[in-house]
């Protein structure tokens, strides 16, 4: 009877042992997993947004190429059909501004804007003067874009910004 006794308590340890090294297992795996998705979910959503903002870029540089002499840049008339045509399939565009550069001064020459600006946004200062595209992430009423300036050349001379 006493050497049942001893093996019931013994079986009981090991499975009491096992019990835990089995649940520590467990844990550690659900861990790794989690830390991973958790890592994955962060990579996967910094490449979306690189992505958009190079497709942002993309459309402002081909907008820009669009424009292509001084009558085009100083007239909003036509400035507004180009507008309609680059907004109108794309509802994720809220604006745009296109503004003439004269001796270093910006002149507001149309826009199409959900907000009303006070004057030319920080990424059209950069880019008149770094001369390239500029993308600036914004968070605003729970949500996230892109605003994005790009240069106007015309003959190769810097004429102009537009701001999508």
């Amino acid at each position: 009877m006493r050497t049942r006794w001893t093996q019931v308590v013994k079986l009981g340890l090991l499975r009491s042992l096992q019990a835990k090294a089995t649940l520590l297992v467990i844990a550690i795996v659900a861990g790794v997993l989690a830390l991973s998705t958790f890592f994955n979910v962060r990579v996967s959503e910094r490449a979306l947004e690189r992505d958009l903002r190079d497709h942002a870029i993309a459309l402002a540089r081909q907008f820009a190429a669009d424009i292509n002499s001084w009558e085009e840049l100083n007239s909003p008339e036509q400035l507004q059909a180009m507008i309609d045509q680059v907004m109108e399939p794309r509802s994720s565009i809220v604006g745009v501004e296109v503004y003439a550069v004269t001796e270093g001064v910006l002149t507001l020459i149309t826009s199409r804007d959900e907000k009303v600006s006070d004057g030319p946004s920080p990424e059209v200062s950069q880019v008149v003067l770094k001369n390239r595209p500029v993308a600036v992430l914004r968070e605003e009423l729970g949500g996230r874009q892109w605003d994005v300036a790009a240069p106007v050349h015309i003959g190769g001379v810097f004429g102009g910004v537009h701001h999508l």
